[in-house]
């Protein structure tokens, strides 16, 4: 329906609690070039959507001049943003997970990786947390229930 492989291989974001501050901040740095202020951060595994997006919307464009690093680098950080926005947003909007870069890393096995797999298993799950008498909100790809048969 929204294009995103259901039957490929699984997001399992492994290896995600295993890094340090430090590797964290390399691999951010290595597959997205960016180097933000402490403020961007909500902890070290969330960075602040607000801020992500700001800082996108001030990149430069591409050109032909641009590396392939670089415009890779820049596909990580709009998929990244997309992540988080749109198909695994927290309840407040505000977070993105970084843990997502590691399922980001090969870009060529993106299109093989079971997306509207993982995206429709988080939004049961957060349908789940939403049902309980404790919670009032929810969060999910909130477009599939939208327009569910």
């Amino acid at each position: 329906m929204f294009g995103m492989v259901v039957d490929g291989s699984p997001i399992l974001l492994e290896g995600s609690t295993d890094l340090g501050i430090v590797a964290r901040r390399q691999m951010r740095h290595d597959l997205t070039g960016l180097e933000p202020p402490i403020d961007f951060f909500s902890g070290i595994r969330r960075i602040l959507v607000s801020k992500l997006a700001g800082y996108v919307k001030e990149l430069d464009d591409i050109t032909d001049d641009t590396s392939e690093i670089e415009v890779q680098q820049r596909v990580r950080l709009y998929l990244l943003w997309l992540c988080g926005g749109t198909l695994f947003p927290d309840k407040s909007n505000s977070k993105i997970s970084l843990d997502y870069l590691i399922e980001l890393q090969d870009l060529n096995a993106m299109s093989t990786k079971a997306w509207g797999a993982t995206a429709l298993s988080f939004l049961y799950y957060s349908l789940y947390r939403a049902s309980m008498s404790s919670s009032s909100d929810v969060c999910g790809f909130l477009a599939l229930v939208q327009v569910w048969p």
